[in-house]
């Protein structure tokens, strides 16, 4: 059997459409993939379950596969666009 790591190859996948008026059974699948939103990505390895739901859910996902995750974002995405220059209650 093949051991799936960190560093292991992944498949990125990406939710390009939403879940309405489609079958509660095509919900639970993406859901088991971690996918909720729309215009969400997930990494999962390229295991058979895996690849058996993303076959499930073909038409409203995009695929890729990528060599490894990308690093955790830390922190805000956007600068906050103010800056706190001291605090006013502070001040004496």
């Amino acid at each position: 059997p093949i051991k799936y790591t960190a560093e292991g190859p992944f498949l990125k996948v990406y939710l390009y459409k939403g879940f309405i008026g489609l079958p509660k059974s095509i919900k639970e699948n993406a859901k088991c993939l971690g996918l909720a939103k729309r215009c969400q990505t997930v990494y999962v390895p390229p295991h058979p379950s895996c690849v058996g739901n993303i076959l499930k859910i073909k038409e409203l996902v995009k695929v890729e596969l990528v060599e490894r995750k990308p690093a955790p974002r830390i922190g805000p995405m956007y600068p906050r666009g103010y800056a706190v220059h001291g605090s006013f209650l502070n001040a004496k």
